[in-house]
């Protein structure tokens, strides 16, 4: 049996050379990172998605953005909500990594992942009823102790 808990697990071939390779030259895998939490469009009401001009539930909304992180530079923004938590209004969907339409969230950090620090990573994005592109340099996710 393979997985873990039970739980199948498959990790793309050219991930896995990828990783082996950064094993070998710098001790620990480098991937992208984008700095930003997200939730993906299907979790959020249609009626929201619809208020701000969507059409569709594929893709992934900025719900946070971190400091200084990639997302932060390129100008990202994160949603806005109240002191209990509830949404106000939506952040920045995004909607293709480097012209590759999204699902959801998974799909952003797995496509975000495959980039190394010092890539540069084109997102579309509906923000305010349009569409528009941003570019962002990728780092290496900071190490938290």
């Amino acid at each position: 049996p393979s997985g873990v808990g039970g739980i199948g697990v498959a990790i793309p071939a050219d991930l896995v050379a990828q990783s082996v390779q950064d094993l070998e030259r710098f001790g620990i895998p480098q991937r992208g990172w984008l700095g930003a939490s997200l939730i993906s469009l299907d979790e959020l009401p249609p009626v929201l998605l619809r208020a701000v001009g969507l059409t569709t539930t594929q893709g992934a909304m900025v719900d946070r953005v971190d400091p200084g992180s990639p997302a932060a530079r390129a100008g990202l923004r994160g949603a806005q909500r109240d002191a209990q938590g509830r949404l106000l209004a939506l952040g920045d969907v995004i909607l293709a990594v480097n012209g590759k339409a999204v699902k959801d969230k998974a799909e952003v950090v797995r496509l975000i992942a495959r980039y190394r620090p010092g890539d540069r990573v084109r997102l579309t994005l509906w923000r305010e009823g349009r569409r528009l592109e941003v570019t962002l340099t990728m780092v290496a996710r900071p190490i938290r102790r």
